[in-house]
C-alpha cells in the first residue's frame, strides 16, 4: 500500500460513526375509564406502551395522581415514591404479554367529590442487567403532552391553559352526570307575564347543584339574565326515571326558580341559552326565533324553533319517529314551530322516554344534601344517596355546627318549619314508601349582631352567653379583641397632646389586660372639642389608627400619632374605638 501501482488495493467508502443506542419505550396512549369520571365511582386508566428500541427489559408501568390539585404541573407535585401529594399505583398488563397496562381493579384512582380536579401522569421503569441496569437505579419513560388533549366537552375550561406559566398535567374534573345526559326539554317564550320558562331534563338523582342557566341576546351574546341552582338540588324522579328542572315565572307549575321580575318578556321570542355544568364546562348551547337562528346557528347552537305571536303552544321536544322510547337527546328533535300543550315539570306532548328507573327491588331512594357548616348522619359530605327497604323505618340526626343553625330544611320540596332554627334535629320517617330527597342548609347565629362566628368560635356558645363580671358587652370584647368569658380591664386614653415642629403629637395609650387576645378589631379615631366641658367632638381629619398599632407589647399599648395639619392648641382632644 502507498509504495507500489499495484492491483492490490482497498477502498472504505461511507463511513457513518454514531453513538450507542440504549434500550427504551414510548407511553403512546393514556385513556380514562370511563372516559368522563363521575362522583358516582373510581376512575381507572389504561396505558398503551409501544416503539420499543433494543428490546428495554423488566418493564413496569405506574400511575401517579395528585388528590389536591394545589399545586399544578406534573413536574412539580409528581415523586417517584407513593406520598401525600402523589399517589402511586402500579398498572398491569390487561392480557399476558399485552402493550396495554391498566390499573388493577382493586386500586384505582378513588372516587372524588363533584368539581374536584385530579391531575394524573403516567410513567414507566426498565432496566438491563447486561447493561448494568438494576431495580434500585432503572431507566424512566414519562408521558409527554402528545399523549393528552383537553376534553372537548370542558369548553370553555382548559386547566393547562389558564395555569400555562406553572406547568402541565393530564387531569380531569369529576362530574356529577355524564356529559350530555342533562338537556333543555322546552322552552316557552313570548307569553304574557306569569306565564315563561325554561324546563330541563336529566335522569332522576342527578345532582345539578350551582349549574347556571343563561339568556343570551342573540346579537351581542351579553347575558339577558342568568339563575344558578341551588347547591343541594338533585332531580327528583317524576317519569320513567327522569326528573325535571323548570327556572320560569312565578305562576308556572312545577317552577324550582323564580324570575325575580313578573313581566312579559323574561324569555325572549328570539334569544340564545347558555347551560353550564358547576365546574365551568358549557354543557348546552340553544337559540329560538328566526332571528337568533340566523345569528347563532352558524356558530353552533342548537335551533329549538320559533314561536309565533299569537301561538298558545311551547317548543319542546318530540321523539324521532323511528325511535320507540328516547334516552339519549339524539333521540328527540325540536319541530320548527311551536306544538302541544304547555307541561312544565312534565312529559311533553309527543315525547315518549325510555324507562331508565332501577328496576322494581323493594328498594326505594333516600337522598340527603346538605349546604356548608353542618352535618347529616354524623357526616360532612355534601350527598348522601342510598337504597333502603320499602317500608322500613328511617331516620337521618342532622346537627349545625357551633355558633350556626338550621337555616331551611326541605323534604321532597316541602318545608319542615319544626328543624328551622335548630340546633340539631331528628328526621325520621316511620315507614318509607317513595323516594325522600332532604335538602338542608345552615346559617350562623345571629345573636350577636355582626360579629363573626370565627372569633366568636373561640368559644362555647354557653360561655360566651354566660359571659363575665365586667362592663363591657360581647360587642365591644371583640372591639378590643378580649376574651368574653373573663373580667376584662380596659381603658383607653390621650396621655399627651403637644406640638412639636409645627404638628399636633397626640400619644394614645390602650390598656388591656392579659385577656386581651391580639389587634383590636375597631377602628381607633381622634376627635377634638372646645374645650373639656363645651362643644361637639368632632373627628380629626378624618384619621383612622389601625388596631395592630395597639398590640406591640404588655400592659398598656401607646401609640404617638402626627397630625400635620391640625394647628389649635387650645381645643380638646380624646380617643374612641368604634
Amino acid at each position: 500500500y502507498g509504495s507500489t501501482n499495484g492491483a492490490d488495493r482497498v477502498c472504505i467508502d461511507n463511513i457513518l460513526v454514531t453513538e450507542p443506542v440504549r434500550a427504551s419505550f414510548e407511553i403512546q396512549n393514556v385513556r380514562l375509564v370511563p372516559e368522563q369520571p363521575l362522583a358516582s365511582g373510581p376512575a381507572a386508566v389504561e396505558v398503551d406502551i409501544g416503539r420499543f428500541l433494543m428490546n428495554p427489559k423488566n418493564v413496569r408501568i405506574f400511575l401517579s395522581y395528585n388528590p389536591s390539585s394545589n399545586v399544578w404541573g406534573a413536574a412539580n407535585w409528581w415523586t417517584a415514591d407513593d406520598t401525600p401529594g402523589s399517589k402511586k399505583l402500579e398498572l398491569q398488563p390487561v392480557t399476558p404479554g399485552s402493550r396495554t397496562y391498566r390499573t388493577a381493579e382493586a386500586h384505582p384512582i378513588p372516587a372524588a367529590a363533584i368539581d374536584e380536579v385530579i391531575q394524573f401522569y403516567a410513567w414507566g421503569t426498565h432496566y438491563e442487567p447486561e447493561n448494568g441496569g438494576s431495580p434500585a437505579n432503572p431507566s424512566r419513560v414519562f408521558q409527554t403532552t402528545n399523549t393528552f388533549a383537553n376534553p372537548e366537552w370542558y369548553y370553555p375550561v382548559d386547566i393547562n391553559a389558564l395555569y400555562q406559566s406553572r406547568g402541565w398535567s393530564p387531569y380531569y374534573i369529576v362530574y356529577s352526570c355524564p356529559p350530555g345526559s342533562v338537556w333543555v326539554n322546552e322552552v316557552n317564550p313570548n307569553t304574557p307575564a306569569n306565564g315563561e320558562y325554561i324546563e330541563l331534563i336529566g335522569p332522576a338523582q342527578t345532582h345539578l347543584g350551582r349549574w347556571r342557566l343563561e339568556l343570551i341576546n342573540y346579537s351581542t351574546l351579553a347575558v339577558l339574565d342568568s339563575c344558578t341552582i341551588s347547591n343541594t338540588f338533585t332531580l327528583g324522579s317524576k317519569t320513567n326515571g327522569w326528573g325535571f328542572f323548570v327556572w320560569g315565572d312565578a305562576e308556572v307549575a312545577n317552577v324550582n326558580h323564580r324570575f325575580l321580575v313578573v313581566k312579559s318578556g323574561n324569555v325572549p321570542s328570539n334569544a340564545g341559552f347558555h347551560l353550564y355544568r358547576s365546574c365551568g364546562a358549557l354543557e348546552q348551547r340553544l337559540c329560538w326565533g328566526t332571528s337568533a337562528r340566523n345569528a347563532l346557528e352558524p356558530q353552533g347552537y342548537l335551533y329549538a324553533g320559533n314561536k309565533g305571536v299569537f301561538s298558545s303552544s311551547p317548543l319542546s321536544l318530540v321523539t324521532l319517529e323511528e325511535v320507540e322510547a328516547g334516552a339519549t337527546m339524539d333521540d328527540f328533535f325540536w319541530p320548527l314551530s311551536a306544538s302541544g300543550a304547555y307541561t312544565p315539570g312534565a312529559v311533553n306532548d309527543g315525547e315518549r322516554l325510555a324507562d331508565i328507573a332501577p328496576p322494581p327491588s323493594g328498594y326505594i331512594f333516600l337522598t340527603s344534601a346538605i349546604g356548608p357548616h353542618g352535618t347529616h348522619d354524623g357526616s360532612y359530605a355534601p350527598l348522601i344517596s342510598e337504597q333502603v327497604e320499602a317500608g322500613a323505618g328511617v331516620q337521618i340526626p342532622y346537627a349545625a355546627d357551633p355558633w350556626y343553625r338550621i337555616a331551611t330544611f326541605e323534604s321532597n320540596g316541602l318545608p319542615v318549619p319544626a328543624a328551622v332554627g335548630a340546633s340539631n334535629y331528628l328526621w325520621q320517617v316511620v315507614s318509607i314508601d317513595t323516594d325522600i330527597s332532604n335538602h338542608v342548609t345552615f346559617a350562623a347565629v345571629g345573636t350577636y349582631g355582626d360579629i363573626p362566628v370565627g372569633w366568636l368560635g373561640q368559644w362555647s356558645e354557653q360561655a360566651v352567653a354566660a359571659g363575665d363580671s365586667d362592663p363591657f358587652d360581647v360587642g365591644t370584647e371583640y372591639l378590643l379583641n378580649t376574651d368574653p368569658t373573663l373580667d376584662t380591664e380596659a381603658v383607653l386614653r390621650v396621655t399627651d397632646v403637644g406640638f412639636a415642629g409645627g404638628a399636633l403629637h397626640v400619644t394614645v395609650v390602650l390598656d388591656r389586660d392579659n385577656s386581651k387576645l391580639g389587634d383590636i378589631n375597631g377602628t381607633l379615631w381622634l376627635q377634638s372639642r372646645e374645650s373639656l366641658l363645651s362643644g361637639t367632638f368632632e373627628d380629626v381629619a378624618s384619621t383612622a389608627i389601625t388596631g395592630a398599632q395597639f398590640n406591640d407589647g404588655e400592659g398598656g399599648d401607646a401609640h404617638i400619632y402626627t397630625f400635620p395639619d391640625v394647628t389649635d392648641d387650645r381645643r380638646f382632644y380624646r380617643a374612641i374605638i368604634r
